[in-house]
């Protein structure tokens, strides 16, 4: 009855998250690409190496993008790493914003994509540098700075 037992120390098992400044540029970027129309789901993984945040386009298949958090490549590589659908990185670094550069442009030309569609089917009017309708698009525009035979650019042909 004299021994004295010492009572076990539970060691916290260490769980990689994301702070809140990094969820909120993550789910920013998410509900941009959501509203564009490119991705539907998500879902967050936390663990002891990592923390991964998946974006689908569709809920049943392989996530078409992959954020990943490994403070253990903090000094190598860089913690932050974009993973593409088939499991080849993409970039890495050691800051997420420019980790999620490529999706952010991948997102503006999608954005850019659309907007010139819906203007083309609503019939707006073309630039001003822009040929008459059913004229050449290489057309003569008088400049002494530009050849005649440059083709204008941002022209509805």
């Amino acid at each position: 009855m004299s021994n004295v037992h010492p009572f076990p120390v539970w060691q916290r098992v260490g769980q990689v998250g994301f702070d809140r400044p990094e969820l909120m540029r993550i789910l920013d970027l998410y509900g941009r690409m959501v509203q564009a129309g490119l991705w539907r789901d998500y879902a967050i993984d936390l663990g002891r190496d990592a923390a991964v945040f998946s974006a689908f386009r569709r809920t049943a298949e392989r996530p078409e993008f992959r954020i990943e958090k490994r403070p253990a490549l903090r000094h190598r590589q860089g913690e932050w790493a974009l993973i593409g659908e088939a499991g080849t990185v993409l970039k890495r670094g050691h800051e997420l914003g420019p980790v999620l550069a490529p999706v952010e442009r991948r997102l503006l030309i999608d954005v850019v994509r659309r907007i010139a569609r819906s203007e083309l089917v609503r019939g707006a009017q073309p630039h001003s540098n822009c040929p008459p309708p059913g004229r050449n698009p290489r057309w003569p525009v008088p400049s002494t700075t530009r050849p005649a035979t440059v083709p204008v650019t941002g022209c509805a042909s």
